[in-house]
């Protein structure tokens, strides 16, 4: 047994008719979004700065790891910029608080120009040892 709204009537000429289609909607369509102009660039559809592809990386030798960290981060216009970090005594312990770790060398160089997806590692001892 079919339900109601399943039954097709047919009309007398034989072909087959359904139940009245929907009237479209009177609403509008939706207008897409416009885009922002990040203030001072001159590129539309980013919020906030745009990093360059490049950056002159920085001397970070004797500063805090933490400090080193931020420093990068600002120059490469990235907040989210990842730098590596090893223990530089060869021992493999892990930077868990960075504010208890100086930077004793860096790769590539303090002054080199580094392109925004670089790897750049920091070499590292806590604030009370002396770099080997």
């Amino acid at each position: 047994m079919a339900d109601e709204q399943d039954v097709v009537a047919e009309e007398p000429s034989g072909a087959a008719t359904s139940a009245p289609a929907k009237t479209p909607s009177k609403k509008p369509a939706k207008k897409p979004a416009k885009k922002k102009e990040a203030p001072g660039t001159g590129v539309v559809g980013t919020e906030g700065p745009v990093a360059a592809d490049t950056f002159s990386l920085p001397d970070e030798t004797g500063k805090v790891l933490q400090a080193a960290q931020d420093d990068v981060q600002a120059v490469s216009g990235n907040p989210l910029f990842f730098t590596a970090s090893e223990d530089a005594t060869g021992a493999a312990r892990f930077q868990v608080l960075d504010s208890n770790w100086q930077v004793c060398s860096q790769e590539p160089a303090g002054g080199t120009q580094v392109d925004i997806d670089s790897t750049i590692t920091f070499y590292v001892v806590k604030l009370d040892e002396l770099c080997p």
